[in-house]
């Protein structure tokens, strides 16, 4: 459910599909170009850890939680590379992405009965009963809301202050066949 029934590079199978996924993946994405064209994102992102760590008074004593500042680096860094800089109003609802992506993570971690007995019908019944199917069923609802708020914002023209620098407004175009591989 998580994969979108396995239909992204690192779960699906190997196919020729699979094979043209990973192909747009590698020259379209994460090209040296496309790579070095979001140096400015870290950057900035480094830049504004740097501001935070030298705001403190000297003679605090109290600890830093460079978890949550290194986090906040890496989110910034991958919300603008990925999302660009999205129009806060319809995101604020979802500012809460980072503890739904630890909910999925703690999820995918979890033992299922399906993973060690995938063709056993029992299996499906024990995570049932567990409760797991609907946790996976929670997480994706609030996955898919935010994923979706994204591209509306994407999709509607003038809402993203992007200079189409961005993953989303690539892989968007690639669907509607503007990019290199017409697919």
């Amino acid at each position: 459910m998580l994969t979108y029934n396995y239909r992204d590079i690192a779960f699906s199978p190997y196919s020729e599909r699979w094979r043209e996924r990973r192909k747009l993946f590698i020259s379209e994405l994460v090209g040296s170009k496309r790579v070095q064209s979001f140096s400015h994102a870290l950057e900035e992102q480094v830049e504004q850890l740097i501001q935070s760590l030298s705001c403190l008074p000297p003679s605090t004593t109290e600890a830093v939680n460079l978890n949550e500042k290194i986090f906040a680096l890496i989110d910034g860094f991958i919300g603008t590379v990925a999302f660009g800089r999205m129009s806060g109003a319809k995101l604020l609802k979802y500012n809460k992405f980072q503890q739904v992506f630890s909910e999925a993570l703690v999820v995918l971690s979890a033992f299922s009965a399906q993973d060690f007995f995938p063709a056993s019908p029992i299996s499906r019944w024990v995570d049932r009963i567990a409760g797991l199917e609907a946790r996976h069923r929670t997480i994706f609802g609030k996955l898919d809301a935010y994923f979706e708020t994204v591209l509306s914002q994407h999709l509607n023209v003038g809402k993203v202050q992007s200079d189409k620098d961005n993953l989303v407004d690539v892989l968007i175009g690639l669907w509607k066949g503007q990019g290199k591989g017409k697919r």
